[in-house]
């Protein structure tokens, strides 16, 4: 009896010992060209892989010990004009192409393969992306997508964090007014597919203790900027600089907006503009034939007997306007009812109903700041 209570103790203590066991979690490493963004490709990997297969992380920064390690290794490669993918690990060896390249062509691929492999789970693939893949009954409608309607996308980086979302929304406001229409770039985005991805605008920020810096990459675009102005008007500054470098065929259109910005205009003459006359704008002007509210005056550095009037009103309407006669529509980017403006230490302010608040160093570009109400 003795022996058989010794051996029922044993046998308690070791399943418990087994149920406490968990397993191994298991990570993905990428393998592929510089010209791929290594961390999109890991981060589309991850998320695709951990949806239909097994769950898995990211590398860790300091790597991994030992050998007996739950690795899935993805290998992206590129032979006349298509994408080969394959994915390799723990009950996984497959492959998939595309012909697409670029990020495009690696989602595809890497869809395909999971397809091929994991035949239980198809019905779902193609439930998710089912109009990514021919397999599923589409992707070949992705053939008569042209480049030419393909999106560009913003990044933006700074050593300091401070207002990066607000720089951010400046930055695509004003290339996609002088260059081409951007988005904010996201990592996890679903982009669609048979568009190239290569048109990606990078702006890098370094503040030091007394200039800020700006340098701007992309198509068309390679240069760099510089401010001793604090905040939003030290980054506007640097940003319109560098795209003043770089766009000589842009560079009255800059002065027309920010002259006053920029030291560079004083030397740039407005051509067909008559010298008493405001600049022309952009954008179809809108004739208001009455304001309604009291508008605000910026004065300006080029002279200062005209200035620019700021009126608001329903549905987030922001007018200006350079002589209070003839008025331009601004995009707020609001419905709410604006109730009054001013101006202040080089910042228009507008405020309105449900909490909302909007500032604007030119009035051209406003920008919602949080009330906390």
């Amino acid at each position: 009896v003795r022996q058989i209570l010794i051996l029922l103790s044993y046998l308690l203590l070791t399943s418990t010992l087994f149920g406490q066991s968990t397993e191994k979690p298991c990570y993905i490493s990428v393998n592929a060209s510089d010209e791929l963004n290594q961390t999109l490709l890991s981060n589309i990997s991850i998320s695709i892989i951990s949806q239909y297969f097994k769950e898995i992380k990211p590398l860790p920064p300091e790597g991994l010990s030992g050998s007996d390690n739950c690795i899935y290794d993805v290998s992206v490669s590129k032979e006349g004009g298509k994408t080969f993918v394959t994915l390799q690990g723990k009950d996984m060896n497959s492959f998939g192409d595309s012909n697409f390249v670029g990020i495009d062509g690696f989602q595809q691929s890497l869809l395909k393969s999971l397809y091929r492999s994991l035949s239980d789970k198809r019905k779902l693939i193609c439930e998710g992306y089912g109009e990514y893949l021919e397999e599923c009954g589409g992707g070949s409608s992705l053939k008569d997508r042209g480049v030419e309607e393909k999106k560009c996308y913003l990044t933006l980086e700074s050593n300091n964090k401070k207002n990066i979302k607000l720089f951010t929304n400046i930055s695509v406001s004003i290339v996609s007014q002088y260059v081409t229409k951007v988005e904010k770039d996201d990592p996890l985005i679903k982009r669609p597919l048979g568009k190239s991805d290569s048109c990606i605008y990078e702006i890098v920020i370094e503040q030091t203790e007394d200039t800020l810096f700006t340098t701007v990459t992309g198509e068309g675009l390679n240069s760099y900027g510089d401010s001793k102005l604090k905040g939003i008007e030290g980054f506007q500054q640097s940003l319109l600089k560098s795209l003043f470098r770089s766009l000589k065929d842009k560079r009255g259109m800059i002065c027309d907006d920010y002259r006053d910005l920029l030291e560079e205009c004083k030397n740039v003459v407005v051509q067909d503009v008559p010298k008493q006359l405001e600049p022309k704008v952009v954008e179809t002007p809108k004739v208001i034939s009455k304001v309604v509210k009291k508008p605000a005056v910026k004065e300006t550095k080029v002279d200062k007997k005209k200035g620019l009037f700021v009126s608001v009103g329903r549905s987030g309407t922001i007018l200006t306007s350079p002589d209070g006669n003839w008025w331009t529509q601004r995009t707020s980017g609001t419905d709410h009812r604006l109730l009054g403006v001013t101006y202040g230490n080089g910042t228009f302010v507008t405020v309105g109903h449900s909490g909302t608040i909007l500032t604007s160093t030119d009035g051209t570009i406003w920008t919602e700041t949080t009330s906390g109400t």
